[in-house]
């Protein structure tokens, strides 16, 4: 059945990544020849499963807005590599893993970007802060007591990360070129000259119902209906 996608909604369904599901033999029937081929550069098992899965449950789930089956799905690949479908270029996708927790994020007409990440402790966390976030993000993060400082890393951490991804950039951008308004939260202060003004960027903090994991969205749409899905 053909999910409608209205062009002011954006579709985050989160999918488990499940032991009991990595043997799926539908899944990897459904592959194409690239992803086919990708699977000899997995040296173990889990990794290989895991790739399979997430690649599968991806075309399921794109699939219902094609009325397409899986297997039909044709994907190419931006300047920077980020894919998008030759079946239906207009329909804006973005797919993030953490864990055992897939984010696919879908929409119209857009640029967007997701990201989840675990919610675990770093030995290099004050690292990461100094070299990926601006000084104003610093200075927020550093004033947080003790016991919020991690996800308030995550917090910022998962919004710039989902934005690299919905220009096609990844971290090669330079994650303390986009800065977060920490007096304003979810909206941008600056971001880079080629991608528009900040305004028109939106950040939505994602509650998967799941305290271990954060997630964040990012896209350029002004008004939007976020609708959370779970697919089984």
């Amino acid at each position: 059945m053909s999910r409608v996608l209205a062009d002011s909604e954006v579709d985050l369904w989160r999918a488990p990544l499940e032991a009991h599901d990595i043997a799926n033999p539908y899944y990897e029937s459904i592959l194409d020849e690239a992803q086919r081929a990708n699977l000899l550069n997995f040296k173990q098992p889990g990794l290989r499963a895991n790739y399979v899965q997430m690649q599968a449950k991806r075309r399921q789930i794109l699939a219902q807005y094609l009325d397409e089956a899986p297997a039909a799905l044709k994907f190419g690949k931006g300047q920077y590599g980020k894919p998008f479908l030759i079946n239906d270029p207009e329909l804006a996708f973005n797919v993030s893993h953490s864990a055992n927790c897939l984010v696919v994020a879908v929409s119209r007409n857009c640029d967007i970007g997701v990201d989840v990440e675990a919610i675990k402790p770093r030995n290099n966390l004050q690292g990461l802060v100094g070299r990926c976030f601006a000084a104003e993000e610093q200075a927020y993060w550093q004033a947080l007591n003790q016991d919020q400082q991690l996800i308030g890393f995550y917090r910022l951490w998962t919004a710039k990360e989902a934005f690299v991804k919905a220009v096609g950039r990844g971290i090669a951008l330079g994650l303390d070129r986009c800065v977060i308004d920490t007096r304003q939260p979810f909206q941008w202060l600056r971001l880079p000259d080629q991608y528009g003004p900040a305004f028109q960027w939106h950040i939505a903090a994602v509650d998967l119902a799941d305290q271990q994991v954060c997630c964040s969205l990012v896209h350029n749409k002004q008004l939007v209906t976020l609708n959370i899905r779970q697919w089984l």
